[in-house]
């Protein structure tokens, strides 16, 4: 049975019928050809198992004859190749051939397996078949059994690796891979050669090809498209077990020779390939590498620099690459703990690294930690500067989704904001390119509405233009850069643009708001100068002149003084000057051409944007490389491009429909482009007329943003509107004038004003204010406390100002009225629960009424109408008849802190009584514009002032120190007045106490700015010298409410708190150029006696008695009152020599001795000054007088040695011990030059980061028993003192570069009270207000 079935079996299986002799024919191609290919087609139809093997017993032996296999025609070569594969798979699973014969076959294999890499080869489709043939049958392991596997196995991986980069077909790359993977998976011992091969591969094109060259086993060079990339990964992927051994044992040998590495160079370098490679592998196959994690992790926590600093940039790396197959986080969390830990690695390089990866890793994973956010957030303020720069970076490229998701919040504003200011130029450089990039990116949300948008990039704008009060050159070229390119990028359609515009402007806060509207004067000035500079260089023609009327020696001189003058705006003066002259030299007309366009107030936005483009264009050869560095800043600050005549007819139809969301900032605009560039408006007129017309027709809306910008047009020219073509807008303005809200009828009398100076022969126009007038008065009187009356009392207080002989008939019935009625008596009576201040544009939520009352309006009206009589009265011989009651009503607001109503009346709500004390004080400083007027302002009168610089209110501080600022700046009141500013040392609110202080720094440093010929013939201004404020500022302190107390000695104490004023007034003013001249000046004061020193008396008797001394010296008699004799006597100068004789004999008792004792405070601190900061000391040579206002000479010698040798200052402060931590501490709290050579300190970290927190001195808490702010012999109610009230110290960070730098910069205050005052409103209002 078993014998049939095995016959039976071998009836079955098929057999080869081919029965040609091979070796016959072997020399005819032709037929050997022929016989091959017809034995392949029979050979592939046969199947495996299925044919009877002894049928192929001769062809079998005939294929591998050597005459046979190593045929020299190539096509004999690939039909035996196939043949012989055939013969393996019909054989299998035994070979046929012995060992020997298989490695030529394999080597036959392979050399036609190569010549895939030509497609157009004849025999290209039996070398394919071969190949497949082989992934099919997996003959491939026999190779393993050679003598020389390793290197046929090694020469297999390197040969298709190379066929693979040139044959470029997807079909044969797989095919090869599987052979490939064959080997790997049946090698019992895979060739380190091999390892590397396939591991080189991985490498992406962002990385480095060698792994490791050394010795005799170079390493495969990839190409930039890698294409034996997918090879590799494919071969680990299918042997995940195999390669996961291969590659630890791989890394493990690697590491251990690179630690026998000697030369640390090259260990380096090496230890970086190795890194490199373990990231190409986990982005390519993770789960083969987990090992050599391990050893990186180690790597992390060693105490080698360059080794962790490689080992956090492979984490970081590996962790950026998300999705994974395997998560890094859950998987390796201990190698993921040990990485956070380099957040705060003691080396810069280090957290640099980590900081730079994790943009990618936050944009690129949802699974982070808020660890990670946070710390990336902390970065802002590292103390290495490379790493603040890479932080600053790495927002920049975080996505829009990204930053909304993970980094909204006030932390993210707050250190953004201190890089802006940071002392390096790399960070704050940096900085200011991410935040314009967040800006630009988060625009569109802002637009719609997105509260997680406005809450992560509303705050950009306000912080970057604020930047400019840092008055640094090169700030403020990033400022113009990012705003131009960045925030308010180029857009060729006006209305989108103009959005755009004023949606930033509706962004910003009040003191970015005053910055970007110092554009345009800081712009106008700067076109003015560069378009003559362009005009003469025109004339100049390279030194070729073409006009002659202007001798070349001239011309040369007068381009000079401008390039002078405008290279003074770039932070390299000396480099700005040669590449002016370098660009002159150029002489290109058509580079002349494109700037005067964008000169040119009349060019469209497109216009300038165009020419912009074509001067920096690369194609362009108008301008050089280091022209561009130049002008192109300088084209940004100059160019008519934020205000542009292209933007006001949008602007228009926006300012049209009040349920615009821009609709008041559009009113703004137009107000502040008609005041800074009227000519602009001007053109637009018409439009603006309309539609003050249409608003009080329709009584919809509120004109008095378009009344201004009227206003600020008809100041430069009057005849723009004539009253015969606009009867409809005169009615409108008499309308307004009587019956509108009281801001908006300032206006209207305003545009009466300048229409009605313009058109003095015009009747029509006298008529006109004749008829408002009368309407003012009528009913004047019965309609007390209403809207209405408060707008009559505004238009009468312009029209008293501008218009007086209008009104001068009705005065004599109006100043009793306004006293006795409207100053004297309250309809509103304090409560409890009321507030200390309420803005003027407050809305009650419920009525949608104004909160203030109209009563405590009509009050300061009322003293404005008051004041504005005496102003145009300054001619007038009896002026002063009418001035003294006013300034008496002035001086008793100031010093009762606003309540000049009977207690038996009511008493004042706080609010009124702040409105009415901040109006008294800005009156008073507007009267001392006037000479007249100033000689009546006393000594007194200036230090009751501090009621309002040190008011409890900080509207009250805010609103009065700024004013005193715009006229301190512009020129218009007197240098005694300056003082009061030093006294912001108590201020608590840090913003206030910044801006004032940068002002302070500026003012000071245009003192110190050198003048030269060429820069006073095109610009002039007057020098002061603030040293001169130092024995007016201890004057001051001597006098100061709160300090020196008779009823509360405590001379220890409040020479402490005063000490701290003069440190601040030092920290700004002392330099080592001047620290001897404020040493002459402080010792000069005991000098001299205090002109309102006198025991036992109050301000008001001072006051009383200055007035008295002079009255005597105009009549030589004394007043009647004795007492007032007495206290005459005690301030006059020429003392009696009895007087002199008992102070000789008690100096320590002179009345002037709390003068005398700041004198001594002061010149400790200068001597404490010179020791700190190493500055000589020595005597100053000239001579200077005090003022006599508050200083009368001593005329007996023998008085003046004797209280110069007497010590005033408390035996306490004799040691240092007090003052000198004082000073230290205000010292290591700002920013010194990183060239200054110091010992670090704990304070170093933030002198690093640029903004050092600047916290004055706790000054001692000296809370009194006071009443009120004025000194008394009684005793007085329980009041704390305004130094208490105010917080005794505060926390400030200031640039360190306010110092050292010079600056020029514009402080554009709202001055439209100033602009309604005066006829020549416009000079006020468009000053350049440099400090």
């Amino acid at each position: 049975m078993v014998s049939d079935s095995f016959e039976e079996e071998q009836l079955t299986l098929g057999s080869l019928d081919f029965d040609q002799d091979l070796l016959a024919i072997r020399r005819n191609v032709s037929d050997l050809l022929k016989a091959l290919k017809t034995l392949h087609e029979e050979l592939k139809t046969l199947q495996q198992e299925e044919v009877d093997l002894t049928s192929l017993t001769d062809v079998k032996d005939q294929i591998i004859h050597p005459q046979i296999i190593d045929h020299k025609n190539a096509g004999v070569r690939a039909y035996v190749a196939c043949c012989l594969c055939d013969m393996l798979r019909l054989y299998a699973p035994d070979a046929p051939y012995t060992l020997k014969q298989l490695r030529t076959i394999f080597g036959l294999f392979k050399k036609q397996i190569l010549s895939l890499k030509d497609r157009e080869q004849t025999y290209y489709n039996e070398a394919y078949y071969l190949l497949e043939s082989l992934v099919q049958v997996r003959c491939i392991v026999l190779a393993t059994d050679f003598p020389d596997a390793e290197k046929f196995v090694t020469g297999m991986f390197e040969d298709f690796y190379t066929l693979n980069k040139t044959q470029g077909t997807h079909n044969v790359e797989l095919l090869l891979t599987s052979i490939l993977s064959q080997l790997v998976e049946e090698s019992d011992i895979i060739p380190p050669k091999v390892i590397k091969i396939i591991l080189s591969h991985l490498l992406t094109p962002n990385t480095v090809s060698n792994i490791i060259n050394k010795g005799d086993t170079p390493m495969i060079t990839q190409s930039f498209k890698n294409p034996g990339f997918n090879l590799s990964k494919a071969i680990c992927t299918e042997n995940m077990d195999i390669m996961t051994r291969q590659v630890n044992h791989y890394f493990s040998e690697e590491f251990n020779d690179v630690s026998k590495e000697e030369d640390q160079a090259r260990l380096l370098e090496n230890l970086k390939k190795l890194h490199r490679l373990a990231i190409a592998i986990w982005k390519a196959v993770p789960e083969i590498i987990t090992n050599v994690i391990g050893h990186i992790e180690q790597e992390l926590l060693t105490d080698d620099i360059s080794a962790r600093l490689l080992a956090t940039e492979t984490i970081g790396e590996m962790l950026s690459y998300f999705p994974s197959r395997v998560n890094f986080i859950s998987e390796h969390k201990t190698v993921y703990s040990s990485w956070l830990t380099r957040i705060n690695d003691k080396a810069s390089q280090v957290r640099n690294a980590w900081t730079e990866s994790v943009p990618f890793i936050i944009k690129n994973r949802n699974d982070v930690s808020k660890e990670v956010t946070d710390a990336l957030l902390e970065r802002l303020n590292d103390i290495d500067e490379r790493v603040r720069v890479t932080a600053c970076k790495a927002f920049g490229q975080l996505d829009l989704q990204t930053l909304l998701s993970k980094f909204r919040g006030k932390k993210l504003e707050t250190n953004l904001s201190n890089r802006l200011r940071d002392v390096k130029t790399l960070v704050h450089v940096q900085a200011f390119e991410t935040v314009g990039t967040i800006y630009n990116m988060a625009y569109e949300s802002l637009v719609s509405g997105n509260t997680e948008a406005e809450e992560l990039a509303n705050w950009i704008p306000s912080q970057v233009l604020k930047q400019i009060f840092l008055a640094d050159p090169e700030i403020n070229s990033l400022i113009d850069e990012v705003i131009t390119e960045k925030i308010l990028p180029f857009d060729s359609d006006d209305s989108t643009r103009t959005r755009r515009l004023l949606s930033m402007i509706n962004s910003l806060d009040e003191n970015a708001r005053k910055a970007f509207y110092g554009l345009p004067v800081r712009q106008i000035k700067l076109a003015q100068y560069f378009g003559v500079l362009i005009q003469l260089a025109k004339r100049y023609n390279g030194g070729t002149l073409k006009d002659f009327e202007i001798p070349k020696e001239q011309l040369e001189k007068n381009i000079s003084s401008i390039i002078e003058y405008l290279s003074a705006v770039f932070p390299d003066k000396v480099n700005a000057k040669s590449q002016f002259e370098s660009f002159l030299k150029n002489n290109n007309s058509r580079s002349y051409d494109l700037i005067l366009t964008c000169l040119n107030s009349e060019s469209s936005y497109k216009s300038v944007r165009r020419a912009i483009d074509e001067l920096r264009s690369p194609k362009k050869e108008y301008l050089l490389k280091n022209d561009k560095s130049l002008l192109l800043p300088l084209l940004y600050r100059s160019s008519f491009i934020f205000f542009n005549e292209s933007n006001v007819l949008p602007t228009l139809n926006i300012c049209k429909d009040p349920q615009m969301p821009l609709f008041k900032t559009a009113h703004e605009y137009l107000h502040k482009i008609s005041i800074s560039h009227p000519a602009i408006m001007k053109r637009h007129i018409n439009g603006l007329t309309s539609l003050v017309v249409e608003i009080e027709e329709s009584r919809l809306g509120k004109s008095g943003d378009f009344l201004k910008a009227i206003a600020s047009l008809t100041s430069k020219f009057p005849n723009t509107i004539m009253m015969d073509d606009n009867e409809e807008f005169f009615r409108a303005l008499k309308s307004i004038a009587l019956n509108g809200s009281y801001a908006e009828a300032e206006q209207a009398i305003k545009i009466i004003k300048f229409l009605y100076s313009g058109n003095l022969d015009n009747k029509d126009y006298s008529k006109l204010v004749i008829e408002i007038v009368d309407g003012c008065f009528k009913d004047l009187f019965l309609i007390k406390n209403t809207p209405v009356f408060v707008t009559r009392l505004a238009s009468l207080a312009k029209l008293c100002r501008h218009l007086p002989k209008f009104v001068e008939s009705y005065s004599s019935e109006l100043t009793p009225f306004l006293i006795k009625e409207v100053l004297l008596k309250n309809d509103t009576i304090s409560t409890e629960d009321e507030p200390e201040w309420i803005d003027e544009n407050e809305i009650d939520e419920t009525t949608g009424e104004p909160l203030l009352e109209n009563e405590i309006l009509a009050k300061s009206f009322a003293l404005k109408i008051l004041v504005n009589r005496l102003i145009v009265l300054t001619k007038d011989e009896n002026a002063m008849v009418l001035a003294t009651p006013v300034f008496k009503l002035l001086i008793s607001l100031i010093n009762n802190t606003g309540e000049i109503v009977p207690m038996k009346l009511g008493s004042t709500p706080e609010y009124y009584k702040n409105r009415l004390l901040l109006t008294a004080g800005l009156l008073l400083l507007k009267l001392g514009k006037y000479p007249m007027y100033d000689r009546v302002i006393r000594p007194s009168d200036v230090n009751r002032l501090i009621h309002l610089a040190q008011n409890p209110c900080l509207q009250v501080r805010k609103i009065f120190l700024e004013k005193l600022i715009f006229y301190l700046t512009s020129e218009k009141i007197s240098f005694r007045f300056f003082p009061l500013l030093f006294l912001v040392a108590f201020e608590p609110d840090t913003e206030l106490r910044r801006y004032i202080t940068t002002w302070l720094h500026a003012c000071f440093q245009k003192q110190q700015r050198p003048t030269s010929a060429t820069l006073s013939s095109i610009e002039s201004y007057k020098r002061m010298e603030l040293e001169l404020l130092l024995p007016r500022l201890i004057h001051m302190l001597a006098h100061h409410p709160d300090l020196f107390d008779i009823t509360d000695v405590n001379e220890i104490r409040d020479a402490k708190v005063s000490a701290n004023c003069i440190i601040y007034y030092l920290s700004i003013i002392a330099t080592e150029a001047n620290i001897s001249y404020l040493y002459y000046l402080s010792q000069r004061v005991k000098q001299y006696s205090d002109v309102l020193a006198a025991p036992h008396i109050t301000i008001e008797d001072a006051t009383e008695a200055e007035r008295n001394i002079d009255r005597y010296n105009e009549t030589g008699s004394e007043g009647d009152d004795e007492r007032e004799v007495d206290t005459d006597r005690a301030f006059m100068k020429a003392k009696t020599p009895h007087e002199e004789v008992d102070e000789a004999k008690n100096p320590e008792n002179s009345p002037s001795r709390i003068l005398y004792l700041l004198s001594d405070l002061s010149s400790l601190l200068i001597r404490q000054f010179h020791e700190i900061k190493s500055w000589p000391l020595s005597t100053w040579p000239g001579k200077r007088s005090l003022s006599p206002d508050i200083f009368s000479p001593m005329i007996s010698g023998v008085v003046a040695r004797q209280i110069a040798k007497t010590v005033y200052l408390p035996e306490e402060f004799n040691s240092g011990h007090i003052t000198e931590p004082m000073i230290r501490a205000a010292l290591s709290k700002r920013n010194f030059k990183a060239n200054i050579k110091a010992k670090k300190t704990g304070t170093e970290r933030d002198l690093a980061l640029g903004n050092a927190s600047l916290r004055e001195p706790s000054s001692t808490n000296f809370s009194k028993k006071r009443t009120g702010p004025k000194l008394s012999s009684k005793k007085p109610k329980e009041k704390k003192s305004k130094l208490s009230t105010l917080q005794e110290s505060s926390e400030v960070r200031r640039s360190g570069r306010l110092r050292d730098r010079i600056v020029n910069y514009s402080l554009v205050l709202d001055e439209e009270e100033d602009e309604n005052e005066e006829q020549e409103s416009e000079e006020e209002s468009n000053s350049d207000s440099e400090a």
